[in-house]
């Protein structure tokens, strides 16, 4: 978005540029006496041939009154005087053609007038920030030059100086000349001397300044440029009856019609025409001016269009006498949108516009709803990879302190409280009916994402035999979300063979899963909502439970990650639904260009949080010196003191590959005799190998 102002001195001075100097009717000698300090300058007659001479700089200067000639070729005039005298010359024919000095301040006058009114370019020029009175003032000096009108100097901004930054078009640019050429029509209609080659130089000259005046060659630089500027806006904006156009839309949808019973359908296109300018054109959204008709009808100087917080503040809907809320806002994007496709505006450019429409979410809609918002929410993600660590086994009796974990620690910023969270963990393991992962928030709260699938155990102590004895892999993560279709309780559920990995081997994808408590503590990451997201102390395991003796470890590389998606204030528990059907095209594209949640993420496991801090709602319940953290997941090692009702070990028969090894437990497991033969005893021997 365009952050430069139209200068006070002023931008588009000359009407996007006319001349910088006065050019001279010939040429000019200059000679000076060796006895003086003055200079001498005169106008040569046609037939002169002498070559100027110049001479060091004058202390004074002295101008003659109108050409004159002597015997010589030049003539000469001398002075010793240190202060500047100046005679007034006769103004060039030039300028009296126009009308001298007055008859250009009325060109001047009406030109600036036909560019006013002239939606294709007048969003450059009616702000409140333009000085319209130095603007006329350096076109009439402009202009004066050069017609040569006498004393008249243009000593205003150069052209490029002048225009740098405006993103003027070569559009703009063709605009502003056919404005200027239309007054000059009109010019000459009162002053019959002004001949059509006149009419010509003055716009050559003007035609000269384009490369110093035009920044966007091509006119497409901008979204301003390329959607067809202001006056291709207006027709998006529309108004009621104006079919396809987005107030159009507006007025027809039930959902939010209520909302614009006793709208001014003109004012609310010119203030809506300048604020989807002003995206990155030249209009300036609060800047309105008394512009002459029928430019910009509805505001003015003393009536511009009001911020979007006193605007919106308080309005209900007829239908149901309710204020805005996230499902009113939404309907509007989505009446936006389709006006945008309807005027066949491209994706990239619809995206820029309904940026800017969701950055004004939090002061259009109710309090409650603030919240909700798009600009009000945030994705933090945090993560710890390639851990290496290890769990202790036989020693879990459902405390942290028996478990393994790991900090993640969530940055503290202004959008501070939980709205939602993932986790996701990439782990190494067999036997998923070991595992147990927990998330504590910096409140030491706790949530159990898994609890030894496959086991309906009684306690959340580390006892009972065995859950489910599919395996995990850091290749294939899994990923704790509320709402996902499966339940983390049947982690391998859908596996038969011991040696197969959950998420690659069942197809399960994407790899989501419910928390499912079993036992421990918590129900689901809603518990999380509103509280506090970010700082440090907590931690998060993403190590899991081995089942191995207490001297071997059974994780590899695990990883995890903590998304969380914040708010700055805390939520309301509540809010107060409506009762109309929650149908959000709009938010969805909104959301769309919000974030991209991170599908493949390996290594992390993450926390996320939405909402924002409602305006008004007096100070954040942040508490000093609290143990700020994420979230995250602690997973448990087994008790050994909790293993008396496993199963008892088989026979200690062994044969084969397993000749002298004593069974583990996982070998205990194995179905069948403990013999060589054939495919299962190969089964049989890898996990022995790794577990005897």
């Amino acid at each position: 978005m365009h952050t430069h102002y139209l200068r006070s001195t002023l931008a588009l001075v000359g009407g996007f540029g006319l001349l910088t100097a006065c050019p001279s009717n010939g040429g000019t000698t200059t000679e000076t006496d060796t006895d003086t300090t003055g200079t001498s300058t005169t106008e040569e007659p046609p037939g002169t041939t002498q070559p100027p001479t110049t001479t060091d700089p004058p202390t004074s200067t002295t101008t003659t009154a109108g050409p004159t000639t002597t015997e010589g070729p030049t003539t000469e005039t001398t002075t010793t005087t240190t202060t500047t005298t100046t005679t007034t010359e006769g103004d060039g024919p030039l300028c009296l053609a126009l009308g001298g000095v007055d008859g250009i301040a009325e060109l001047v006058g009406a030109a600036v007038n036909e560019v006013l009114v002239d939606d294709k370019i007048n969003a450059y020029f009616l702000n409140s920030g333009v000085d319209g009175g130095n603007l006329g003032a350096c076109l009439n000096k402009q202009l004066g030059a050069l017609a040569g009108c006498a004393g008249v100097e243009y000593d205003c901004l150069d052209m490029q100086a002048a225009h740098a930054g405006l993103g003027i078009s070569a559009l703009d640019f063709a605009d502003f000349a056919a404005d200027f050429a239309t007054a000059l029509d009109a010019h000459q209609a009162n002053h019959p001397d002004l001949s059509d080659g006149d009419k010509d130089a003055i716009l050559s000259e003007l035609a000269a300044m384009e490369g110093d005046i035009v920044e966007d060659p091509d006119s497409n630089l901008t979204v301003y440029q390329r959607v067809g500027r202001k006056p291709a806006i207006r027709t998006l904006v529309g108004a009621s009856g104006e079919a396809g156009s987005f107030l159009d839309n507006v007025a027809l949808d039930p959902a939010i019609n209520g909302f614009f019973g006793a709208a001014d359908y003109p004012r609310l296109n010119t203030c809506l025409t300048r604020q989807v300018g002003g995206i990155d054109g030249p209009s300036r959204y609060g800047e309105e001016v008394d512009a002459p008709a029928p430019a910009d009808p509805g505001v003015g100087a003393a009536n511009p269009c009001k911020d979007m917080v006193s605007s919106h503040e308080g309005l209900t809907d007829s239908n149901d006498m309710m204020g805005i809320d996230i499902t009113d806002f939404g309907a509007l994007v989505g009446d936006l949108v389709t006006a945008m496709n309807t005027a066949m505006i491209a994706q990239p450019d619809q995206d820029a516009i309904l940026a800017a429409l969701g950055a004004m979410c939090e002061d259009i809609v109710m309090l409650e709803s603030k919240n909700d918002c798009p600009t009000a929410q945030k994705l933090e993600v945090v993560e710890a990879t390639a851990l290496g660590a290890v769990v202790v086994d036989e020693i879990y009796d459902g405390t942290l302190d028996t478990m393994t974990c790991v900090e993640l620690v969530v940055p503290d910023d202004p959008i501070n409280y939980v709205r939602d969270i993932e986790v996701t963990l990439g782990i190494n393991h067999n036997w998923v009916g070991d595992v147990t992962v927990k998330l504590i928030s910096p409140d030491d709260k706790l949530l159990t994402l898994v609890s030894r699938p496959g086991l309906l155990e009684m306690n959340d102590n580390g006892s009972g035999c065995c859950g489910d004895s599919a395996n995990l892999s850091k290749d294939f993560p899994i990923l704790f979300r509320d709402g996902a279709a499966n339940t983390a309780e049947d982690l391998g559920k859908a596996l038969a063979n011991t040696n197969q990995v959950i998420c690659k081997d069942d197809g399960i994808d994407p790899c989501e899963w419910a928390p499912n408590p079993g036992s421990g503590p918590g129900m689901n990451f809603g518990d999380f909502y509103g509280d506090a997201a970010a700082g440090s102390g907590a931690c998060a395991s993403p190590t899991p439970t081995s089942t191995t003796p207490a001297s071997s470890t059974r994780s590899s590389s695990p990883s995890a990650a903590s998304s969380t998606t914040r708010c700055p204030d805390p939520p309301a528990r509540s809010p107060a639904p409506k009762t109309r059907p929650p149908a959000r095209p709009g938010l969805r594209r909104l959301a769309g260009l919000r974030r991209s949640v991170p599908k493949d993420i390996l290594g992390r496991a993450e926390a996320r949080s939405r909402g924002s801090r409602p305006r008004g709602s007096g100070p954040r319940a942040s508490r000093p010196g609290s143990r700020l953290a994420a979230s995250l997941a602690c997973l448990k090692p087994i008790s050994r003191s909790r293993r008396s009702n496993r199963p008892a070990r088989r026979p200690t028969t062994r044969t084969g590959a397993h000749a002298g090894c004593t069974p583990c437990r996982r070998c205990a497991r194995c179905p069948g005799p403990l013999v060589d033969d054939g495919a299962e005893a190969e089964d049989h021997r890898q996990v022995s190998a790794s577990r005897c």
